[in-house]
């Protein structure tokens, strides 16, 4: 019975595309690739869905205008990614974390390059903006941070002694010790002796890292947060507003969300028309 309705849940028709079915199993496959790439979606599942489904027309009129990816292409870009793990073993043990294979990750490589070859042709991903033109400042917090290393070489028992010295920390800030003076105390990063203050750091899309962090609200401290190399505490100070600035002003990294932002929006724009021309429908 418990068989029968995982079954019923997984094959649930959330939307369709003309005649193609799109169930809570496509849905959950795309957010697990999604999170692997370092998408953070905070805003539920609904804007996961419309998410899917752009992708979906993306690649429908990708394939019907005949745009094609050589195997070639994808292995390069598969081989990019392979080597930041250092051996196939972590890379497969850090994909199979987010339970995706290999052959998945290929092919969403493959889907990514035919739908940016499609912006190409449609001129979308060339988009530029005058230096005196006026946009809104990139999402931003300002967050204090204690790291405590723990890289991958190190034996289990050291391991073992670095998570409980994070644990250890994170209970002392919970007793009221505070962050700052905790941060200048145990952190082991160059940020310790001004206790742990990263400054204002822009909330990009593509670093999951800032995402989680950005996920929290102010003045709360999180849990102890563990990566490949270190265990994290950090706290967020404050989400700055997002007052009109010229285009002009802004650093690199500034300039960069600001654009990813705009040309997001001009894809939503263009893929809303695919969205008719295929016949999309969300099933309420």
């Amino acid at each position: 019975m418990n068989l029968l309705l995982t079954l019923i849940i997984t094959m649930k028709v959330l939307a369709t595309i003309g005649n193609i079915q799109i169930t809570t199993a496509d849905l959950d496959s795309f957010v697990k690739l999604k999170a692997f790439e370092g998408y953070m979606d905070t805003s539920g599942d609904f804007r996961a869905l419309e998410d899917l489904l752009t992708e979906k027309v993306l690649l429908l009129e990708a394939k019907e205008r005949n745009i094609k990816v050589p195997d070639s292409v994808v292995e390069n870009y598969f081989n990019l990614i392979f080597r930041e793990y250092g051996n196939e073993r972590e890379f497969l043990e850090f994909i199979n974390s987010y339970g995706i294979t290999k052959e998945e990750v290929k092919e969403k490589l493959r889907n990514d390059l035919m739908v940016f070859k499609l912006m190409e042709d449609e001129g979308i991903v060339d988009y530029e903006i005058g230096d005196s033109s006026y946009v809104k400042r990139p999402p931003e917090i300002r967050y204090r941070l204690i790291k405590i290393s723990s890289p991958g070489y190190l034996p289990f028992y050291k391991k073992w002694l670095k998570k409980l010295k994070t644990w250890y920390v994170w209970l002392q800030i919970k007793l009221g010790l505070p962050f700052d003076e905790a941060a200048r105390k145990y952190s082991e990063h160059r940020t310790s002796e001004i206790g742990g203050d990263m400054g204002v750091q822009v909330i990009e899309p593509h670093n999951k890292f800032i995402q989680i962090i950005a996920s929290n609200p102010p003045g709360k401290v999180s849990k102890p947060f563990k990566t490949p190399y270190a265990y994290f505490i950090f706290k967020v100070e404050e989400y700055l507003p997002r007052i009109p600035v010229r285009f002009g002003d802004l650093n690199y990294h500034e300039k960069r969300v600001v654009l990813q932002e705009l040309v997001y929006e001009k894809i939503s724009a263009y893929a809303r028309n695919l969205w008719k021309k295929f016949n999309v429908e969300i099933k309420r």
